[in-house]
C-alpha cells in the first residue's frame, strides 16, 4: 500500500505541475494586460501633464498659453505626486517645483502666515513669464500637507541630499506652520490661524502627510552636512508631529464620525460645533469629504467602515459618466473620487470611467480639466497597477510564467 499511495501521490503531484501552468498563465497574462492598460494612461497623462510647468518650476493649474496662468500649491503638490510615479517618472520638473515651492514660501508679515504659500497669477506671453501677482491662499493646512508629501516622495525616490540642506530654514519654517494648525482644544487641524474651521478633507489629507513626515527627519539625520545649530529646534519639531501623528486618527474618529448614522460630519467650526454631512443634497464638501479618510489611510479599505462608506457614497452621487459634472453640482470634474475607487479595489467601475475619460477627456483635456484632476487618474492607475503586480506575485511567485517583455 505504501508504495502504491507513494506512486499515486508522484503521479498527482506530477499532474498538478503539469496543469498549473496551463490554468494560471491565461490568469498572469491578463493581469500583465491590465498593467499595460494603466501604464499607457499614466505616460499619456504625465507627458501633457509636463506641459502645465512654468519657467521657474511653478506647476499652473491649465497649460500655459499667452495671457494669464493661475498657480494654486494645492493643486500643483497633487500634480508632482503624480509626475514621481512609474518607468518614465519627471524626477526634474518635481524638482524644479519643489524649488519653487521654497522659493515662494510666504515669510511673516500683515497678511500671511510664515511659511504658508500663496496661490500667484503669471502674466504671460507665450512661453516667456511676464509677472506674477501673489494672491490669498485657501488653507495652509491642506497646502502644506500636500507638499509634506511631495517632500518625502521625492527625497525617498530620488535620494537628492542636497535638498534638505539647501533650503533647511525654508522646510523647517514650513513644519512649523504646518504645526501651527492644529487647534489646541480639539487637536484637529484648522485652515489657517484666521480660519479655524477644522475639515475632514483637510484633517485627512494632514493625516497622509504625518504617516510620511517621519521619513524626512530620518533622512535629513543621516546627512553630514546639516546645521548641527538647528538640531534643538528639529527635535522638539519632531517630537512634535511624532505625537500628533499617534493621536490624530483616533480625534477624527471620536469627534468627526458619527458610527449611528455611519457618516462623517464635514468639519467642525472654531467654536467646536460639528457640520453635519448632508449626502444627496451637497455633493461637496459632504459627499466627497466621506472618501478622504479612505484615500488617506486613516480608515482601511478593507473594513466594513470603509466599504459602508464607499456603498453609501455611490448610492447618492453618479460619477461614473461624469453625470456630477453635467448635471451642474460640481464646478468640476473631481476625478478624485477615481482614485477613491482604485483605494477600494472597484475595478469595474474604474474602467467605466477610465472609458470615459480616454473618450472625453484624453483627446484635448477641454476646460476645466486641471491639472491635479489628471494627476488623480494617474494616481488611480499607479494603485490598479500595484494591485495587479501583487496577484501575479502570488499566482507565480518565482516569476517562472511572467512575461520577459
Amino acid at each position: 500500500m505504501r508504495l502504491r499511495n507513494k506512486i499515486l501521490f508522484f503521479i498527482v503531484g506530477v499532474s498538478l505541475a503539469m496543469a498549473y501552468p496551463v490554468i494560471v498563465a491565461p490568469k498572469i497574462e491578463a493581469h500583465e494586460e491590465a498593467i499595460r492598460y494603466y501604464e499607457s494612461i499614466i505616460l499619456h497623462e504625465q507627458t501633457y501633464l509636463v506641459t502645465h510647468q512654468l519657467e521657474d518650476g511653478a506647476i499652473a493649474m491649465r497649460p500655459r498659453v499667452d495671457g494669464e496662468a493661475y498657480v494654486n500649491p494645492y493643486f500643483a503638490n497633487f500634480s508632482a505626486l503624480a509626475l514621481m510615479i512609474g518607468a518614465q517618472a519627471q524626477s526634474e520638473v518635481v524638482r524644479d517645483y519643489i524649488d519653487w515651492f521654497f522659493v515662494n514660501v510666504n515669510q511673516d508679515d500683515s497678511n500671511h502666515q510664515a511659511g504658508s504659500i500663496s496661490d500667484y497669477v503669471y502674466t504671460l506671453d507665450n512661453t516667456r513669464i511676464m509677472s506674477k501677482t501673489k494672491q490669498d491662499y485657501d488653507s495652509v493646512d491642506a497646502y502644506l500637507a500636500g507638499f509634506i508629501m511631495v517632500l518625502e516622495n521625492y527625497v525617498h525616490k530620488s535620494q537628492d541630499e542636497t535638498l534638505l540642506i539647501q533650503y533647511e530654514d525654508e522646510w523647517i519654517k514650513i513644519l512649523e506652520a504646518f504645526l501651527a494648525t492644529r487647534n489646541a482644544t480639539s487637536g484637529l487641524s484648522m485652515v489657517s490661524l484666521s480660519n479655524q474651521t477644522q475639515y475632514l478633507m483637510d484633517n485627512s489629507e494632514v493625516y497622509g502627510a504625518l504617516n510620511v513626515v517621519q521619513n524626512l527627519f530620518d533622512f535629513y539625520w543621516k546627512l553630514d552636512a546639516r546645521n548641527l545649530n538647528l538640531e534643538e529646534r528639529l527635535i522638539k519639531i519632531e517630537a512634535e508631529l511624532k505625537q500628533w501623528a499617534e493621536e490624530l486618527d483616533e480625534i477624527i474618529e471620536g469627534l468627526l464620525f458619527d458610527e449611528a448614522q455611519m457618516l462623517y460630519a464635514y468639519g467642525m467650526d472654531g467654536e467646536g460645533k460639528l457640520l453635519d454631512s448632508k449626502l444627496g443634497k451637497r455633493f461637496y464638501p459632504d459627499g466627497i469629504g466621506q472618501l478622504y479618510p479612505i484615500m488617506f489611510g486613516l480608515d482601511d479599505p478593507r473594513s466594513e467602515q470603509a466599504k459602508q462608506l464607499y456603498a453609501l457614497f455611490n448610492q447618492h452621487y453618479a460619477w461614473v459618466d461624469f453625470e456630477l459634472f453635467d448635471q451642474g453640482e460640481t464646478d468640476f470634474y473631481w476625478f478624485v473620487i477615481a482614485y477613491g475607487a482604485a483605494v477600494m479595489k472597484d475595478e469595474d467601475r474604474l474602467l467605466s470611467f477610465l472609458a470615459n475619460y480616454e473618450k472625453r477627456i484624453m483627446p484635448d483635456h477641454p476646460y476645466p480639466i486641471y491639472n491635479a484632476e489628471v494627476a488623480w487618474v494617474i494616481m488611480a492607475c499607479d494603485v490598479m497597477i500595484k494591485h495587479h503586480n501583487q496577484a501575479i506575485e502570488r499566482l507565480d511567485p518565482f516569476k517562472i510564467l511572467q512575461s520577459k517583455s
